[in-house]
């Protein structure tokens, strides 16, 4: 599937993301955990900035941005500990930052995901790349 981006900076705009099938049974990540992991993703791509290979995620995400505490973390840490091959950095919610036990893991706690974002160097005041910005757009401006 191919994202049209709107070409206004990613900062201006407000969205909300729903896809459908993640409670399905044969995907292992859902419900709230997987918002920070979107969003993120989301900028990635909006950006065309990668996301590093030693970064993870989890948190769930308030309509104002606020990053929420979710459960299983320790789970999570253990998981992402037998895969990984060096040091991660995992990102989320201040409410989850002391239940990160691994080793291997090393926790980033934030409180909204403008803090995530700047973290992974994210310039959320940048217009994409090739992107040429529509009267509209200028007049918002």
């Amino acid at each position: 599937m191919k994202l049209k981006r709107p070409p206004l900076a990613l900062a201006a705009h407000r969205f909300e993301l729903v896809v459908p099938g993640l409670s399905d049974a044969e995907i292992e990540v859902n419900g709230p955990s997987v918002g920070l992991s979107a969003a993120v993703a989301f900028a990635s791509h909006w950006l065309e900035t990668p996301i590093p290979g030693d970064v993870a995620c989890t948190a769930g995400i308030g309509p104002r941005g606020h990053l929420q505490g979710v459960g299983g973390v320790q789970a999570k840490c253990t998981g992402l500990a037998r895969r990984a091959s060096g040091q991660l950095r995992l990102f989320l919610a201040e409410a989850n930052a002391a239940e990160v036990t691994a080793e291997s893991v090393e926790s980033r706690s934030h409180a909204v995901l403008p803090e995530v974002l700047d973290a992974l160097g994210f310039d959320l005041a940048q217009t994409p790349p090739n992107e040429e910005r529509s009267n509209a757009d200028k007049r918002r401006c």
